[in-house]
Order: structure tokens, then sequence, then C-alpha cells
């Protein structure tokens, strides 16, 4: 067996395709209109790659409570990559000042042997991430948007509102990728298992996790 091949995000290799600027979409219980834009996408880090479909589900004016949703709805049909067709990346508004104009996502790492999510991802645990997600810009929640709960130290990305590339990338990094060679043992070690939903709970958010169309 040759070795696993390096990712690197810079060849995710995106293309614009088509926009619907007067697309309708709910989310865990909510509607909203804006505008949804389709993306072809190759992964070159591998040798014989295919493409991609990626959406993302831009809300007008980005109200509070809203969030642009990122989303593949067509991938290979590769047992590896199942878990994809259950996943959204929800980027939700910066509201610090150094960070206005920016949105942010939760680092959450797909894990490969089909147990959960590393989901309990935080600062003191970046040092232990794959190298491929240290080119991401990574903050502490806290210092991008007010936060009422215990999560102030919960690890983030942070991206240009319009950069849906990098968006992309960050999908890949930290969904695509994972399940396709794995979590490196340190990421694993420093992670354990806290923060995992149970099996009830992942079937409970499933249907409302996910962007539904609405005529």
């Amino acid at each position: 067996m040759g070795a696993t091949p390096k990712f690197t995000p810079d060849r995710i290799i995106v293309s614009p395709s088509r926009i619907d600027r007067k697309a309708c979409w709910e989310f865990r219980g909510r509607v909203s209109r804006g505008t949804m834009h389709h993306y072809v996408v190759l992964d070159a880090n591998l040798p014989t790659s295919v493409n991609w479909w990626f959406l993302v589900h831009v809300p007008a004016g980005l109200r509070k409570g809203e969030y642009v949703l990122l989303q593949a709805i067509d991938y290979p049909r590769l047992r590896a990559w199942t878990p994809v067709a259950r996943t959204v990346i929800n980027f939700a508004k910066a509201t610090m000042p150094k960070y206005r104009g920016m949105l942010y996502a939760k680092i959450r790492l797909a894990d490969p042997h089909g147990v959960g999510k590393y989901e309990g991802v935080f600062w003191k645990h970046r040092d232990a991430l794959p190298p491929y997600l240290k080119g991401f810009t990574l903050r502490r929640k806290r210092q991008v948007a007010t936060t009422r709960g215990m999560d102030g130290d919960s690890l983030v990305a942070v991206v240009p509102r319009d950069d849906h590339a990098q968006m992309i990338r960050l999908f890949y990094a930290t969904k695509v990728w994972p399940l396709h060679a794995g979590l490196p043992a340190a990421t694993r070690r420093a992670l354990s298992r806290a923060g995992v939903p149970t099996p009830a709970s992942r079937r409970g958010r499933t249907a409302a996790g996910l962007p539904r169309a609405r005529s």
C-alpha cells in the first residue's frame, strides 16, 4: 500500500457555477431567504479526483440567528465519505470590532471511525491539530464574538464574509480529509471522546441540522 497523500488546502480547486438570487431554505426550524451559490470543486491532492458539488446559502442581511451554510450535495459515492451527506458547516457573523465583516465557524472534526464528531475542540488543542488546519485563521470564539455560554475558549476558524473558496477548503480540512485519511494519533489523544454526541442525540439532530429548500 502506498503512502497516504499529503493534504494541502491550496490544492482544492473551486470553480463558481451558478447563482440563485431568490432562494429560500429552512435550517433548524427557521426559514431564510437570500442567495444560493453553486460551486464545482476538485481535490487535486488525490491522483484520481472527481468533481464535488457544493452549495453556499447566504441569507439576505444575515440577521441574528441566521448563518451562512455550506454543504456538499454531490460527492464520490465512497463508503468513507457517506457521513458527508449529513454534514453542514454553519458560519456565524463575527461581532467583535477587530473581526467585523468576517464569519467564523467552530472547528468540528469528522470521525473516520463513525462514532461521532470531535466537537470539543478548544484553543488548548490547537497544537495537536493536523498540520493542514494551521494554515487557517484560528481564534478563540470570545475573540471574534460575544458569548453567553461556556464556549468562549472554543476553537473557531475565521474567514472573510465572501470567501466561499476558503469556506469550502475548511470543509475539506475538517470533514472530507479526516474521513479519507484519518486523524493523527496526537489529535485523537488530545480530544479524547469528550463532546461526541450519543447515537440518539445524533439521530435527533440529523433532520434539523440540514438546510431544506422551500418553494
